[in-house]
């Protein structure tokens, strides 16, 4: 049976799935980064930032610790970029995306001098490195590997690409700062490996988590999401289809899937206002192709430009506008710029978000608003 909804109705589905439309208990900070598969982490304040908006009384140091702790890591797997993951999650994943993302490196690196002959000697001696010493930098991690006779050019983009390979195949995690502010890596034991899933299942629990994370949403935004190949994306939503484990809703002229088991908003129900500030490079900004229910089409290039995108007013689930903010000795200056006029009860929201993000920074905010 087709579900049919409005906009707002998936965008409160949406909200609700990505934990925006309240904020949740400490206690359940890992299931809400499971429920996400992963926070995007290319950009380290703005995966806090993330947090921040779902997690309530969240602070740095709850996350610093479960990265420091290995109760948190961080590699690169969705869409061949740096995600934040619950250990249990993390080698299934690399497993069934890195072959995407290997392939899609292998002409870079061999420009960087880093020929497929190369880089298996590199990952042999990188295995050896990490294993006997805790977080290593990438400057110490290329002298090591120099010193035992590879040639590598310090200066050029290939410590870095290697450094990404290493990590699809599972060799190590991104790791703490040092204390001189530089990245660590760490060795990956597999000490926290809990869910072995492979082939078929892999895809097909990679497709329906993104639909209790993101749905309602199509094929489409699951490929642009994971960074699959189409033909794998719509091979993880045949599974699901063949397992009865989604179903249809229909939204204007479009044609939306969300798992079996979602719970629905009636038409036209009452319900409190909802106002989120999310940093750049937020999962729920990135987790769609099509952008239609998200932002506004006139301005999608305020929102996404360049490859990037930059930070969002949400204002029940549609962006309203943008943000940014500096931060000064104990002040936080955020200024928002709106797409249009906004009234009393949304401005008292966006004060509320403003001071959370002035407190989890452990500092005074200041807000400003840019018409």
């Amino acid at each position: 049976m087709v579900i049919v909804m409005n906009p707002e109705q998936v965008r409160r589905l949406r909200l609700h799935a990505q934990h925006l439309d309240k904020k949740s208990p400490l206690k359940d900070a890992e299931l809400i980064i499971r429920s996400m598969v992963g926070v995007n982490a290319q950009f380290y304040p703005a995966m806090m930032l993330s947090l921040c908006a779902r997690i309530k009384g969240l602070e740095q140091s709850d996350i610093e610790a479960a990265i420091k702790q290995k109760g948190l890591v961080r590699t690169w797997t969705m869409r061949g970029t740096i995600h934040l993951h619950d250990p249990s999650d993390s080698d299934w994943l690399i497993q069934l995306l890195s072959p995407v993302f290997i392939k899609k490196g292998i002409i870079r690196r061999r420009e960087l001098g880093l020929d497929e002959e190369k880089v298996a000697r590199c990952l042999n001696e990188i295995h050896e490195i990490l294993k006997g010493v805790g977080p290593i930098t990438r400057v110490e991690l290329i002298d090591r590997l120099i010193e035992r006779g590879l040639n590598i050019d310090r200066k050029s983009q290939a410590p870095y690409h290697l450094i990404v390979r290493a990590a699809l195949e599972g060799l190590l995690y991104v790791g703490p700062e040092s204390g001189e502010g530089e990245q660590t890596y760490y060795y990956n034991d597999g000490e926290n490996k809990q869910q072995s899933l492979t082939g078929d299942d892999a895809l097909a629990e990679l497709a329906i988590r993104y639909l209790k994370g993101y749905g309602p949403a199509t094929q489409n935004d699951f490929a642009s999401w994971s960074g699959l190949t189409r033909t794998d994306a719509n091979k993880g939503w045949s599974l699901l289809f063949n397992r009865g484990l989604i179903k249809e809703i229909k939204i204007d002229n479009h044609l939306l899937w969300a798992e079996k088991q979602i719970n629905t908003f009636e038409e036209g129900e009452n319900v409190e206002p909802v106002v989120n500030l999310l940093p750049a490079f937020d999962s729920f900004v990135l987790g769609y192709a099509d952008r239609e229910y998200l932002v506004p089409e006139k301005y999608r290039k305020e929102v996404y430009h360049g490859g990037q995108t930059v930070p969002v007013v949400l204002v029940d689930g549609l962006a309203a506008g943008t943000w940014k903010y500096e931060r000064h000795g104990k002040r936080l200056n955020i200024r928002v710029s709106l797409f249009k006029p906004i009234d009393k009860t949304i401005r008292e929201l966006i004060e509320e978000e403003a001071n959370d993000i002035g407190r989890f920074w452990g500092q005074q905010a200041s807000l400003s608003y840019q018409i």
